[in-house]
């Protein structure tokens, strides 16, 4: 698992995802969760970019890139962090969040299935998959300029 992502859905299901990720966030909020790669600040990016007016998200991608431009390690999550700012966690967990990230994902790629934020959970963890195995927002995400550079 990697910090605000899942890593690719080599073998399995978004159904048998989800109900990964619905496990694990039962676990209590302050349990660490460490990844197994860093790859943080393009998670991070990424969830910006498919919901680009989330001040959390976009506050944690600027403390990602300070991070890791000071040579500091971005890891351990905990599940609390991950419940509320990995969008495909939130998908599983949240009706509001599902709702919300599967209006953003129709903006972005115009599926009649997310027209409505009704769909459900498992159809849009599979399409914020795809849209990011996929590179739909990859300007998006190599566009982002850090708070320093907004100022």
């Amino acid at each position: 698992r990697e910090r605000v992502g899942t890593g690719k859905f080599f073998e399995g299901t978004p159904e048998q995802m989800g109900l990964n990720l619905v496990r694990v966030s039962k676990l209590p909020a302050d349990t660490k969760i460490c990844c197994g790669h860093e790859y943080t600040v393009n998670n991070y990016k990424y969830a910006h970019a498919i919901e680009p007016d989330n001040t959390a998200v976009r506050e944690r991608v600027d403390w990602a890139i300070e991070q890791r431009r000071q040579g500091k390690s971005t890891c351990p999550s905990t599940v609390g962090d991950e419940m509320s700012l990995n969008p495909y966690m939130r998908v599983m967990t949240s009706k509001t969040a599902c709702g919300k990230l599967s209006l953003c994902l129709h903006k972005l790629t115009g599926d009649a299935r997310l027209k409505d934020g009704k769909a459900e959970a498992s159809l849009v963890l599979g399409e914020l998959r795809r849209v990011r195995d996929d590179n739909l927002v990859k300007a998006a995400m190599d566009s982002y300029a850090p708070a320093a550079a907004r100022s």
